[in-house]
């Protein structure tokens, strides 16, 4: 039988490992049709029904289901570090935009001061990228008043 050295082995989803939480999810998946998990196991999972070639897309639907609908300022955190460890470009990008628009309530959760280098500046560019658009349609809207005179 196969017995890795130290009693670990390493499960992934193509180029991804899933963390332990959602490992157990898919599996609960796999053995009782059990779709109930938090929004972070869903990054995880979304790509697992075609890496394992499962017959039916039920398992992706949903993961893409519970993300739209459970990303909150409470758990906004963990869904960008998975949706940056899953590659998952859209789910990042409206993780930074929730942050931006909620930045005084996330910025005083403990989990920000755990966030890598790279995912820190990826929040600091997506507040500099809003505060450039407010001044664009702020110096717009103003040029707009002055030409009226």
């Amino acid at each position: 039988s196969f017995c890795p050295p130290d009693n670990k082995v390493i499960v992934s989803i193509g180029e991804m490992v899933p963390s332990r939480q959602s490992f157990d999810s898919l599996l609960r998946y796999i053995y009782y049709g059990d779709v109930v998990m938090p929004p972070e196991d869903s990054l995880y999972l979304f790509s697992a029904p075609h890496f394992y070639i499962f017959s039916n897309n039920r398992l992706q639907v949903f993961c893409k289901t519970n993300l739209e609908r459970n990303v909150t300022v409470e758990n906004v955190l963990q869904i960008l570090e998975a949706a940056d460890r899953s590659q998952a470009s859209d789910m990042k990008k409206y993780a930074l935009n929730l942050i931006v628009r909620y930045f005084s309530k996330v910025a005083l959760q403990p989990r920000i001061r755990q966030l890598s280098k790279e995912l820190l500046l990826d929040v600091l560019f997506a507040i500099a990228d809003e505060s450039q658009d407010n001044k664009l349609i702020q110096d717009m809207s103003c040029s707009s008043i002055n030409s009226d005179n």
